[in-house]
């Protein structure tokens, strides 16, 4: 599956490095991860939550596209999937799709 978004001009930010996180949510609500791929966890509001992949950027202050490559190792099941994209402590963007 591959995620991709824009990040968009926010010329206020300082031109570092950003973690940005992933998290595809089941139709059951578990979220995808898997430590071997690069899920883990982290805090969010008080609560530790699970991510499908993080990924390290080069945020410049500019428009940029960020995206995300997740192999799974068996069929997804049908349903409704929520996306959910992190940085800095912050929910930064969702969608939604589903797999029939």
């Amino acid at each position: 599956m591959r995620v991709s978004f824009i990040l968009p001009e926010n010329k206020l930010a300082k031109t570092e490095g950003k973690e940005v996180i992933l998290r595809i949510i089941e139709p059951d609500g578990g979220a995808l991860f898997d430590l071997a791929t690069g899920g883990g966890s982290f805090l969010f509001n008080g609560k530790e939550i699970f991510y499908t992949q993080k990924q390290d950027i080069l945020y410049d202050r500019k428009s940029q596209q960020v995206t995300f490559d997740y192999k799974k190792g068996n069929p997804y099941k049908p349903g409704s999937y929520n996306i959910e994209v992190y940085a800095e402590g912050t929910k930064i963007g969702e969608h939604s799709f589903n797999v029939q």
